[in-house]
């Protein structure tokens, strides 16, 4: 199969999995290429914190509430960022489409507009995988990463079929890690 792995990555760990993940592919006999998501420019804890600060009250309502997290996972507009050209922006030669990302508690920045932007996603199949630091807990991981990227590969025409978590104890917040 011919697969290509677009990933986005902030600190270097979605980038050392994507690799490895492409290793183990290519020594199955598939033939990968990459696509590095760069935004213009990148954005790093605090004004990626300032810039989602409004999220917050409604992520902590969604908590309590079943519903209100509900209309709030299928309303809530990721803000974008301006991202360099792609190396690929037409992806209908491959026949499985990977992406990857850090979880910033929501879809990233730069991840939205690749999927706005990319062409030839009508009818493909694609896997996402995604690191984060801190334990995979459903209402975060699972729900603010996963379902909003199904949902906009969905309106693209294509259906994510797998998804991959992989978390750590440490965060660059910590002092020790």
């Amino acid at each position: 199969m011919n697969i290509l792995i677009a990933y986005y990555s902030r600190t270097g760990h979605t980038a050392e999995l994507a690799v490895l993940i492409a290793e183990e592919l290519t020594a199955m006999g598939h033939t990968i290429d990459f696509e590095k998501i760069e935004p213009v420019k990148e954005d790093h804890r605090w004004p990626l914190l300032w810039r989602t600060q409004w999220y917050w009250g409604g992520l902590v309502i969604g908590l309590v509430s079943n519903k209100y997290r509900e209309y709030f996972i299928e309303n809530y507009k990721t803000p974008e960022v301006d991202i360099k050209p792609l190396t690929h922006p037409d992806v209908s030669k491959y026949d499985r489409i990977c992406i990857a990302s850090p979880k910033h508690t929501i879809v990233p920045c730069a991840i939205e507009r690749y999927l706005r932007q990319v062409e030839g996603l009508k009818n493909k199949k694609v896997g996402y995988f995604a690191t984060w630091a801190g334990p995979p807990l459903k209402h975060f991981e699972v729900e603010h990463l996963f379902r909003p990227a199904a949902d906009r590969l969905e309106r693209r025409g294509a259906k994510l079929v797998s998804i991959l978590g992989l978390s750590s104890v440490y965060h660059e917040s910590l002092l020790s890690g």
